[in-house]
């Protein structure tokens, strides 16, 4: 006999299980992230989950293991971090440096892309987290825009918030919108949009 379960009980187990795993990964510094709304160990827990996707393990990286793009990511810091109501907000600051460029010397879309991706994912992680939902998810859709180019030596802003997240529905479908900014001048580099999907655990078959 099967035991039904609702939503509600759908979400309390994944986010059990995820957050055992989330509580074993390695501290990270974040002493320097602001928030009004949350507490220090909460935005140590996110930075150690922002490091983690950004470039796995201790080790990882120097076995050859580390994950794409992870001398990048790793030069990520996060700035800032709140949650209001159903919106969480996040700024994360980085250098544009050679390693980013296309041969013109141009921050390249694909790192443009990268960028925006990280940052918006971990930002619906944040929002799940003080929801008590599975904030990870497969990306759907990503809409960007250029607006300007980023040489090296530029220093960026991500800023990212969510827009939308259903939770009524056993498939969870989420929506973040950012943008990423010349940090001294405020000038626009990328504008954005990020879909993805928590399908969460799988269901028996009706077949």
């Amino acid at each position: 006999m099967t035991t039904k379960t609702t939503q509600k009980d759908d979400d309390a187990i994944a986010f059990a299980r995820i957050e055992k795993l989330f509580r074993t990964l390695p501290s990270v510094d974040a002493s320097s992230i602001r928030s009004t709304t949350l507490p220090q160990s909460e935005l140590q827990l996110n930075a150690n989950i922002f490091a983690f996707h950004n470039v796995g393990l201790p080790g990882q990286a120097s076995d050859g293991h580390g994950p794409w793009a992870h001398t990048v990511g790793n030069r990520l810091r996060i700035v800032q971090l709140d949650v209001h109501g159903d919106r969480a907000e996040a700024v994360v600051e980085t250098e544009v440096t050679n390693d980013m460029c296309n041969v013109f010397g141009s921050m390249a879309g694909s790192c443009g892309a990268y960028l925006f991706d990280h940052v918006s994912a971990g930002t619906m992680v944040c929002l799940g987290r003080a929801k008590g939902f599975d904030g990870r998810g497969l990306s759907t859709t990503m809409n960007i825009h250029w607006h300007g180019a980023a040489t090296a030596g530029t220093t960026l802003l991500i800023s990212t918030h969510t827009l939308f997240h259903s939770s009524h529905t056993r498939t969870r479908s989420c929506l973040v919108r950012g943008e990423i900014r010349e940090k001294h001048t405020g000038r626009l580099i990328l504008s954005g949009t990020h879909g993805f999907v928590n399908a969460g655990r799988a269901r028996e078959s009706k077949l």
